[in-house]
């Protein structure tokens, strides 16, 4: 049975800020690499190198993200940064418990993906609009 992620239902909804929407575009593309690393049959090492890079990704990425709401005095920093250290926390766990090798780990690698989708329509709006204001 073939499964792959429905890019329909996992849309990832561009902030306006150049830097941050690049940033979580090179997390997506490594998220669904991962998933769908899972699903193939050529597994072999290349999920590791996925998991890898998306845990890479996501610390450089959110490290950026905090500095610049530092720098943009954003009230809501402390609650950004325990979503992100939650998000993280779920990936490095995931990095433990899971080979690439079936549909279950591609599940809990979706999950990761929705959890982070989840994190940018929906915590990431108050953001950019304090980021907006105090640009303008």
């Amino acid at each position: 049975m073939e499964i792959s992620v429905d890019k329909n239902d996992l849309v990832l909804v561009p902030l306006g800020i150049q830097d941050i929407d690049e940033g979580h575009q090179r997390i997506y593309d490594a998220l669904v690499d991962a998933y769908d690393c899972c699903l193939s049959l050529n597994r072999d090492s290349l999920f590791d190198n996925f998991l890898a890079d998306v845990v890479y990704q996501m610390t450089l990425h959110f490290a950026y993200e905090e500095k610049m709401m530092q720098g943009h005095d954003y009230e809501g920093l402390q609650e950004h940064h325990q979503e992100h250290a939650l998000i993280l926390s779920n990936a490095l766990e995931l990095c433990s418990v899971i080979d690439g090798k079936g549909v279950l780990d591609a599940e809990l690698v979706r999950f990761l993906l929705n959890s982070f989708l989840h994190h940018i329509q929906f915590i990431h709006g108050q953001m950019y609009r304090h980021i907006s204001r105090v640009n303008s």
